[in-house]
This record gives structure tokens, C-alpha cells and sequence, in this order.
């Protein structure tokens, strides 16, 4: 039998990382914003993924 090689992948960032501050009460959407998630307010499942 022959082995598979994997494919090296090489991650190479454009932009630094970026800071964001945010207390306790804000912290969910922001996270939903810098993630692209919405979820309605009172909803507990999954959110829609926003489409750029």
C-alpha cells in the first residue's frame, strides 16, 4: 500500500491583530459582530452566518 502525503500548508497573516475592548455586558455582541453571527434577542439556538 502506498501512504498519502499531506500538503504542507503555510498560514500567512496580511493584517496585525486587532485589539478590541469590551465589558461584561457588551462582550456577546461584539464577538457576534467580529465573528459574523446574528442571533435575535431571546433566541438560544444557533445563529444565521452574515454573507459579505
Amino acid at each position: 500500500m502506498s501512504q498519502r502525503t499531506l500538503p504542507i500548508i503555510h498560514v500567512v497573516e496580511e493584517q496585525a491583530p486587532t485589539i478590541v475592548y469590551a465589558d461584561i455586558a457588551n462582550f456577546r455582541s461584539v464577538v457576534q459582530n467580529l465573528t459574523g453571527w446574528s442571533v435575535s434577542s431571546g433566541d438560544t439556538s444557533r445563529g444565521q452566518r452574515k454573507t459579505i
